[in-house]
Formats: structure tokens, sequence, C-alpha cells
């Protein structure tokens, strides 16, 4: 069989694939490679490579896993346990590869966000996504039915300026309101015990607090325009992350038709290899599509968005008076 390794160009590769060679060549197998013990128990072995070329391509296109068995010579049940277990093995290493920097690195953070938004004191923005899946079937199927009508999860993403990914809780129906699932979020906790010094960015789906800024519904003064437009310019951020993930990872895009738990696993892994490249070598990831080219960032939520209370109301005025004015 063609090793894709020694027979595609790099950009035949990366097309395929959604890497470059030297990820895989380097990187996964490092990381990795020590740990597996994913030898065929029955006829011939297939190696770790080989694994993690079939997991790959199936983040990369999303495609049935009838149609990657027939493409590379493999059944169908071999590489949906291909898929698990190498999914498992990236899942493990997720409290590396996905954390919020330390606290001598949040200054650079806020620093960064500043640059591009002149927004004082951000370390992340803060937005969900919805990842279509199958029917999980049993008792609480129609929690996972989301308010457009199909079956989702709804996954929180924090991201910093990079458009790396700090933060992923990745357990949700798709009928859970993004602002539970902050409010029930390890984030929340972190960064009202000030183990995180600074505060989030969200749009009109999260409630307001001197922790996380949502926008100013219908700006009137200079002082709330001025507000207004640093907060889009964030938010754009996160909107530009969702859009690489689901580019780069068209199985994200398309409706995962694994079991549950390995869907879950396929999200987090996504996740994961989307912060090997950019913290490790750096990748180009503008991947163009529309959602990502957007200059607004679109509102999923204006059907749901929570008004500020009267508390709420009084930080966001007090802070764009201190340093919008």
């Amino acid at each position: 069989m063609q090793n894709p390794i020694e027979g595609f160009s790099d950009i035949q590769f990366f097309n395929g694939l959604g890497f470059q060679n030297i990820v895989l060549e380097i990187i996964l197998p490092m990381i990795y490679l020590e740990n597996m013990d994913l030898n065929n128990k029955r006829g011939l072995k297939i190696d770790n490579i080989s694994k993690i070329l079939i997991a790959l391509r199936f983040y990369a296109s999303g495609n049935d896993q009838r149609v990657i068995g027939d493409t590379l010579g493999y059944s169908q049940s071999l590489v949906c346990t291909i898929i698990k277990e190498i999914s498992e093995l990236l899942a493990k290493s997720a409290k590396k590869w996905i954390r919020f920097p330390s606290s001598h690195n949040l200054p650079d953070i806020k620093q960064h966000f500043y640059s591009v938004s002149q927004f004082p004191g951000v370390i992340g923005a803060i937005d969900c996504t919805h990842i279509s899946i199958k029917s999980p079937g049993g008792e609480n199927t129609e929690l996972y039915r989301n308010r457009k009508g199909w079956m989702s999860l709804n996954v929180q993403i924090v991201c910093g300026p990079k458009m790396q990914i700090f933060d992923l809780v990745c357990r949700w129906p798709g009928s859970v309101h993004d602002s539970k699932i902050y409010n029930n979020s390890c984030v929340k906790l972190l960064i009202e015990s000030n183990a995180l010094f600074g505060h989030l960015i969200g749009d009109s789906g999260y409630p307001q607090s001197k922790f996380l800024y949502t926008p100013k519904l219908n700006p009137i003064t200079v002082a709330e325009n001025k507000y207004i437009k640093s907060h889009i310019k964030i938010r754009n951020i996160i909107e530009r992350v969702k859009g690489v993930l689901k580019s780069r990872f068209r199985c994200l895009g398309r409706k995962l038709r694994t079991k549950l738990q390995i869907s879950t696993l396929i999200i987090i892994s996504c996740d994961i290899l989307h912060n090997v490249a950019l913290l490790t070598y750096n990748l180009d990831l503008q991947i163009k599509n529309e959602e990502e080219t957007a200059r607004l960032p679109r509102n999923d939520n204006i059907l749901l968005a929570i008004p500020d209370n009267r508390l709420g109301n009084i930080i966001k005025a007090a802070f764009i008076e201190r340093h919008f004015t």
C-alpha cells in the first residue's frame, strides 16, 4: 500500500490529512507512540503510523468510515476501532495541550488582546458551538435536540488572541443554554476565585458580570460605540476559531455518526490537534471559509439573549466610563 509520508507532496498531505507531514513525523510519534499498543489482535499487524493516518483522515474529511476503509483497504469495523483508540489516546493529553497560560504569561495575553482591540484586562474570548451528532437514543434523547431542531453537543470554547484554545467543555447536550454551561464550568470558578486574574469576552448569551463582559445593546454615546467596536474585534477571534476548527476538521462540520462517548473524544482530539499545530509549529491556519472571513461575528444567541440585570448594567456602565470615555 502507498505510504502517504513518502508518496504525497506537502500540499497533497495537507489537503488530505489537514496537517503538514512534519507534525506526523515528529510531534505525534514523540507524544503518543510511546504509550500506544494498538496491534491488531487478528491477522497481520497494523503499524501505529497507519493508524494515526486513518484517524487523521477521518478528522480531516469527515467521510463515512466505510468510505475510508474501502479507500485504504480496511474494514469499517477496524476503522471504527482505530478512530476510537487514537481519539482516546489523544484525549488523555488534553490537560497538557488545552490549558490557560501560567500567571507569569497572562500579562502577555492581556497585552496581545489590547493591541488587537484596545480592550483592557482580557484573558480570553468565550463562546459555544453546536457539533451535530446522531441521536444517542435512550430516555434523554430529546435533551440533545437544540433550538434549531437537530441533535448536537453544545461545546464551550475559550480562546486566546492567537486563536489558541485555553479551555474546552464538551459534555453538555444541545438543548442546554450557553450561560448554564458557563455557570457550571471550571473556568468560571477559576476566574471568580482570582486564580485567573482578568476577564472574559462573551456575546449576549452570557450574563454580564465583573468577570465577563457582554455587548452593549443599542449604543448611544461615543464611549459606548468605542466599547462595542473593541468588543466585536475580540469576539471575531472566537468566531474565527470555530470556523477554522470546522474547516480543518470536516468531521466537526458534518454529523458525527459515532456513539456519544466516541463523539466526545473526537471533538476533544480535534481541539488538541488544533493547539498542537499552533503552539508547536505555528502553522498557517488561515483557512478560507464563510464563517472565518466574516468581518463581524454572527450572534447565534440573538433569540436567547440574556438581558443585563441592574447590577450588570452598573458594572458595564462603570467600565465603559473608566476605560472608553
